[in-house]
């Protein structure tokens, strides 16, 4: 994206779909393996040393708010 940041329209808004893909596997990384998987399976929250269960929440909801903004229409 930041290549075609001065190019036209059209490749700009062609490079953005890498970056949707990136933030979409991002989510699914961050809430599938450390919220569903180490949280639930593994009992993660539990454990009084290391719990990255609020971290990973809150990396998904950054996350989130990038992809709905990042996937807006230009004007």
């Amino acid at each position: 994206m930041i290549n075609k940041f001065h190019a036209s329209a059209a490749e700009f808004k062609n490079a953005k779909k890498f970056t949707s893909i990136g933030l979409s596997i991002g989510v699914l990384l961050w809430f599938t393996a450390f919220i569903g998987i180490a949280g639930e399976w593994f009992l993660m929250w539990q454990s009084k040393t290391w719990n990255a269960q609020p971290t990973a929440f809150l990396l998904t909801c950054c996350f989130l708010l990038f992809l709905i903004h990042h996937k807006q229409e230009d004007s």
